[in-house]
């Protein structure tokens, strides 16, 4: 019987005509909006959040043309952000099991924002530690190696899109 009922629902469901949730409306060549049928909506998608750490710069240094040295300088810089990242990673891995911890009916609001006023410092030092570590690891390149990066990046960017 119940699967009877679950049946003639799903058939009844699926064979219902689909109309569209919204109208939409597009200009016509003279700028007067017309409806146009659309039965879902298109999403602008957005490119993904790059933030840069000195690693980018090891891999683009035969682009960039980078000097023994400063290959030496921002792979030292580059090795003490990953050991910084592993360890505010861990931190933040630990403040936000702590809101998880405990059954959501039992913890109080009050709980939970203490609890993640802690990530949110972390998340904040996370940051600024890459930023300060992306800074130090691009003021090693000469201008020229500065532009060809923000070409780069770029170009990166738009590949990403």
């Amino acid at each position: 019987m119940l699967i009877g009922i679950t049946f003639i629902a799903a058939y009844s469901f699926l064979s219902k005509p689909r109309t569209p949730d919204r109208l939409y409306f597009e200009p016509d060549k003279s700028g007067q909006l017309q409806q146009i049928e659309r039965s879902t909506p298109v999403v602008a998608t957005m490119a993904p959040l790059w933030k840069p750490e000195p690693q980018f710069l090891i891999a683009q240094s035969k682009r960039l043309n980078l000097t023994k040295k400063q290959h030496e300088v921002i792979e030292v810089i580059a090795n003490d952000w990953l050991k910084e990242k592993a360890k505010l990673e861990s931190q933040m891995a630990v403040a936000a099991s702590a809101v998880g911890e405990r059954s959501p009916t039992k913890i109080s609001l009050a709980t939970i924002n203490v609890n993640l006023s802690g990530y949110s410092e972390l998340s904040r030092t996370y940051n600024d530690s890459r930023n300060k570590s992306w800074t130090s690891a691009i003021a090693i390149l000469t201008r020229d190696q500065q532009a060809l990066l923000e070409s780069t990046i770029q170009t990166e960017k738009e590949a990403k899109r």
